[in-house]
């Protein structure tokens, strides 16, 4: 699907140009030996998936599907940032890390429980992320900020 929007996706776009299922169909080569009942299972599938880097965008020539370029980029950075925090700091500190970025903001206390960390370790590993700048303090509604 990407190789056949190409040519028509501008470089700025976030989805790709939508393609028919009859198209997508017609582009797959010979050797892939696969009917048009298993691509449409395909292409429903990934339509259903929760990362929804495809999406269907009308029902005209089988279905028309786009690429959700934004999307799929957005969650590559993501992985590789998980993987570099992993790599560097182990696997209690990605497994924050992946904490943060589901919930957003939450509590030193918060994350010692929800990530089922002991509260020292948790708050060496918070410290470890802030100074590496993979996290960032917000001052609490109360509080004003140290200038």
């Amino acid at each position: 699907m990407l190789r056949m929007s190409e040519v028509t996706t501008t470089q700025t776009a976030t989805y790709t140009q939508p393609l028919s299922a009859n198209e997508i169909f017609r582009s797959l080569p010979p050797n892939y030996s696969t009917s048009r009942p298993i691509l449409d299972q395909y292409l429903s599938l990934l339509v259903d998936d929760p990362m929804e880097f495809v999406g269907k965008s009308g029902d005209s020539g089988g279905g028309m599907y786009v690429v959700n370029l934004q999307r799929a980029l957005a969650n590559l950075a993501r992985a590789t940032l998980e993987s570099v925090v992993q790599e560097r700091f182990g696997s209690r500190s990605a497994r924050i890390f992946r904490l943060l970025l589901r919930k957003r903001h939450l509590e030193q206390k918060q994350v010692d429980d929800f990530a089922m960390i002991p509260a020292k370790e948790a708050k060496d590993m918070l410290y470890t992320l802030l100074s590496e700048n993979l996290v960032q303090l917000q001052a609490s509604a109360g509080e004003v900020p140290a200038n």
